[in-house]
């Protein structure tokens, strides 16, 4: 338990502290190869964890309302994620963002403070990944649901929403000598230094497949089921067809929206793209091959 960490995701760095007198607990083990201060990152986030009582956004102006995960209420000076729960006090968390996404407070509920001042991590799956989606929309990146897999320095993400099978050929993918896998779930991928990449993420999926680190992007692959196993070339406008249902996108603000579809209109035109429809046995590891050859 500790006062203050650094999570670093795909270059970006949660420098995160909580109030004197409390210590931040780290329950989950797939973050761990993420928390270190010595790793490399070109974007910043403060991240301040409080245990006093959370602000009142009743009266402010929604901006997006999941039902049940969360809410985002617009501020005077930033964004604002409301964090629900069923038990009182009806919250286990809210998200105060500065305007330009480089700065968050916390307010932690008392359900997530246990005895002695031990605050759970706040800064963990799903506020992390929402954090990271404002912050990315502003420098060109994007969070993708999908799997990522390497040899050497380049690699190939394979999306597809949740069914599409992307546990299902990354545990098939592992045992085929020289690739790799970063994520079986979600990546990020980021345009740095006129070059695409993609990073692996601690979002794991039912594979806990959740590695630190990143490639070179060679290929877009959009994963459907098939009867046999076949691979085609797809152009640019059916790529960003099938990139945006599996993409987490700031639909609601509309700076950021913007932002983001031109990144994802510049991937899409300079990554080729395919389709991959396979069959849920080991076979289909061979498709990844001839993309990663």
């Amino acid at each position: 338990m500790i006062e203050s960490f650094s999570l670093s995701i795909a270059g970006l760095r949660f420098s995160v502290r909580s109030e004197p007198g409390y210590e931040v607990e780290h329950p989950d083990a797939l973050y761990r190869p993420f928390l270190n201060a010595e790793l490399p990152s070109d974007l910043l986030m403060d991240v301040m964890i409080s245990a006093e009582p959370a602000p009142d956004w009743s009266s402010q102006e929604i901006l997006f309302d999941t039902g049940e995960a969360w809410t985002a209420y617009r501020l005077e000076n930033g964004i604002g994620i409301y964090f629900p729960y069923r038990k009182d006090p009806g919250f286990l968390w809210t998200a105060q963002l500065s305007e330009n996404f480089d700065r968050v407070t916390v307010h932690c509920s008392s359900l997530m403070i246990t005895e002695n001042n031990r605050i759970a991590n706040p800064v963990h799956y799903p506020l992390d990944q929402i954090l990271a989606m404002f912050r990315f929309s502003a420098h060109r990146g994007l969070i993708v649901h999908a799997a990522g897999i390497a040899r050497g320095d380049i690699g190939v993400f394979c999306a597809g929403r949740s069914g599409a099978g992307k546990t299902t050929l990354m545990r098939q993918w592992k045992d085929v000598s020289g690739i790799r896998g970063l994520s079986d779930d979600r990546i990020v991928v980021r345009e740095i230094d006129g070059a695409f990449r993609f990073f692996g993420t601690p979002w794991a999926g039912e594979g806990q497949v959740a590695a630190y680190g990143d490639v070179a992007l060679k290929a877009l692959a959009f994963i459907h089921h098939g009867s046999k196993n076949c691979i085609r070339p797809i152009s640019p406008a059916s790529a960003l067809k099938q990139l945006m249902p599996t993409s987490s996108i700031l639909w609601f603000d509309r700076p950021a929206l913007e932002k983001t579809l031109t990144f994802c209109h510049d991937l899409v035109e300079t990554i080729p793209a395919f389709e991959i429809h396979c069959r849920p046995d080991p076979s289909a590891a061979d498709l990844i091959d001839q993309l990663l050859s």
